[in-house]
């Protein structure tokens, strides 16, 4: 059959069928029912609103056929939902919540180039700060993706929406980019699963294709400065970094980033930006120096999980690979604890990727230990240290019992997971009685402070109810009945 010679149907039922729950052949530009009945015929349409809502479904109103989606609409829509702030507004919410662990932007760029209203800002700026008011943002209630008038939800939606529309029409950019991985923080931080996983492989591709010029409709544009290439290098280490940090969160599935193969090798953290610069050797616990130590503690971390998730086929777990993998993340362990302020370790993102490493290799190698009681002497030397881990994480938190809202916005997210594993893994150990009182007020402490951070991280409330699910309240009332117990047997 000739396809020209094929009538055009719409994808939809018109309205007065659907109202009238009528069988509809979606016929252009009328159904044959409504043809028939003498009825209006109207299908339903989607239409792009200048009053900041990113897309409405309206019955009146119709596309013609020449009129298209231009960017100058999409720029109007956000601008539409940040008309109560201004871009110095944003750049200040960057400054005090993203920069002290993620400073991915351009200083410049947010500094002296920074525009004064967004009439002079392009759209992929624009985007941008619409992403970074969204991960500021501090949730309504733990029910803000169920409730229908959440100004949160409302901006997240419409987010995702706009970076669609600019995928569609075939923008790509370093600004839109970075605002694709930070909606994928977003949904990292407030535990929005797949969504998190689904978006993540979406900014390795957008990345990929900024980075390797493999756009076929747009020319590529390389860097024009200096500042430019550190940007873009900084990014590129920033999506290895959330992309590493969420296949762990995830369990067995690799990195996204780990399937593409392309010809230039994983940047070595001494070819970083500011990994020698001098000024950032005399204060090591700048944000700089900080995401570099992130980054290098994630390349351990993706070790980590092909150690666990992909053993080699002549050993089931790869003995030599994980003792040697202890001492490595112990030593960039100890590196960054000379770096850090004792009071300021909490919100050392490396030292929290580079404990949540030895709690997965300890985890790991409890669970051999229990099936292989022929392990050999240099993996159980190699282990010894990782029994004090649990205690160190604990210490971590010891300076937050007086914190304020402003030191809980610089929060690093990666903090919540770190919490929950350690508190799974004393949860699972409750039998040994030589350590259990000390165990029990760990686990008071860890699960105290998931309490605290899911007023500002929502995935601290994901890893409360699944440490729920492993039985936790019921060790805490078994031990108030104990309690309980012993003082009516003294008073009796």
């Amino acid at each position: 059959m000739d396809r020209a010679q094929k009538p055009a149907n719409a994808r939809k039922a018109c309205l007065r069928c659907r109202r009238s729950k009528r069988k509809c052949d979606r016929a252009l530009p009328k159904c044959l029912l409504c043809t028939r009945r003498q009825e209006d015929c109207q299908y339903e349409t989607i239409t792009l609103s200048s009053s900041g809502s990113v897309t409405s479904l309206t019955a009146n109103t119709t596309i013609s056929p020449d009129e298209t989606l231009c960017p100058q609409q999409i720029k109007s829509a956000i601008v539409g939902k940040l008309r109560e702030t201004e871009p110095k507004d944003v750049a200040h919410a960057y400054y005090r919540t993203m920069q002290p662990w993620f400073p991915i932007i351009a200083e410049s760029r947010l500094g002296d180039q920074l525009p004064a209203n967004w009439d002079d800002a392009t759209l992929d700026f624009t985007l941008l700060c619409s992403t970074i008011m969204v991960i500021c943002t501090i949730p309504e209630s733990s029910t803000w993706m169920n409730s229908n008038d959440s100004l949160l939800k409302d901006l997240y939606l419409s987010t995702k929406s706009w970076i669609a529309l600019l995928e569609g029409i075939g923008v790509n950019s370093t600004e839109v980019v970075q605002s694709r991985l930070f909606l994928t923080l977003f949904e990292v931080t407030h535990g929005l699963y797949p969504a998190a996983y689904i978006s993540i492989s979406g900014v390795v591709r957008a990345a990929e294709i900024l980075k390797r010029g493999r756009d076929l409709e747009t020319r590529s544009s390389e860097p024009s400065s200096e500042e430019e290439r550190v940007e873009l290098c900084m990014t590129w280490a920033a999506i290895k970094v959330m992309d590493r940090y969420i296949a762990i969160e995830n369990g067995k599935y690799p990195p996204i980033s780990r399937r593409i193969h392309t010809d230039a090798p994983d940047l070595p953290y001494s070819e970083l930006p500011f990994a020698v610069c001098p000024v950032f050797r005399s204060t090591p616990f700048s944000p700089q120096r900080q995401f570099l130590r992130l980054y290098e503690a994630t390349n351990l971390l993706d070790r980590v999980h092909l150690t666990i998730y992909e053993p080699t086929p002549r050993i089931a777990f790869n003995l030599e690979e994980g003792a040697l993998l202890v001492n490595t993340l112990v030593s960039l362990r100890t590196v960054i604890l000379g770096e850090a302020p004792e009071d300021k370790r909490i919100y050392a993102s490396g030292l929290l990727i580079c404990n949540i490493g030895l709690l997965l290799v300890y985890d790991k190698c409890d669970r051999e230990r229990t099936l292989n009681y022929n392990m050999k002497e240099h993996w159980i030397a190699a282990t010894l240290p990782l029994q004090n881990i649990i205690r160190d994480v604990s210490h971590l938190i010891q300076p937050l019992n007086d914190i304020d809202d402003n030191s809980l916005d610089s929060l690093p997210p990666f903090a919540h997971f770190l919490m929950y594993k350690a508190a799974k893994i004393l949860t699972n150990s409750m039998r040994d009685e030589t350590s259990f009182n000390t165990n029990i007020q760990i686990l008071k402490s860890l699960r105290d402070f998931l309490n605290l951070i899911q007023t500002r991280w929502l995935a601290a409330s994901r890893y409360l109810g699944l440490l729920d699910e492993d039985t936790t309240p019921r060790i805490f009332k078994a031990l108030e009945r104990e309690r309980l117990e012993d003082e009516s047997s003294v008073s009796s």
